[in-house]
């Protein structure tokens, strides 16, 4: 299989997984002790009783995604990192009570490399960064209303003219 092929190649050419340099951890969103998520019941329940607290840390340890090229032997072309070693995607979800509206916050890492198959290695398409989202509803009960994104810093992309050239070739394949 394409996928198959894929690892292959990058074994044999001893392509190293993406790294994520810096860590990536959501931060409190109010002091609060954390409640348990449900009791005695095989399903976890996020209902908070007027008296009790909410809160829940959880992490992914990452996803990569990689698209193959269109040639007859396929390459790997670009690979898009979310979280990786050492940098899980993190969500946090608080609710102080259940008359308060509910915080959600997440981290996730990024990154994206393309293979220069000219020079046999991959090269950076987006730098390590971190994205930030926040959603908050506006009171208890109701629809998410706010959703923030943010940046850890600027947004680095990397164009160059093979990395173009590559993505010509296989948008017309």
């Amino acid at each position: 299989t394409r996928i198959a092929a894929a690892a292959a190649y990058e074994h044999a050419a001893g392509i190293a997984p993406l790294e994520m340099p810096q860590p990536c951890v959501p931060t409190p969103l109010t002091p609060t002790k954390p409640a348990a998520l449900g009791t005695g019941s095989s399903s976890a329940s996020l209902g908070v009783a007027p008296d009790e607290q909410l809160s829940a840390i959880g992490s992914i340890p990452g996803v990569e995604v990689t698209l193959l090229s269109a040639d007859r032997l396929p390459l790997p072309l670009v690979q898009l990192a979310l979280g990786g070693e050492g940098q899980p995607i993190t969500v946090a979800v608080e609710q102080a009570s259940s008359a308060l509206p509910l915080l959600a916050e997440a981290c996730v890492p990024l990154s994206a490399r393309w293979h220069n198959a000219g020079l046999l290695c991959w090269e950076p398409l987006i730098e390590p960064a971190d994205i930030q989202l926040k959603a908050q509803q506006s009171s208890a009960g109701s629809a998410l209303t706010t959703i923030n994104v943010g940046l850890s810093s600027p947004l680095e992309l990397n164009l160059s003219d093979s990395m173009l050239r590559d993505a010509q070739v296989n948008l017309r394949a």
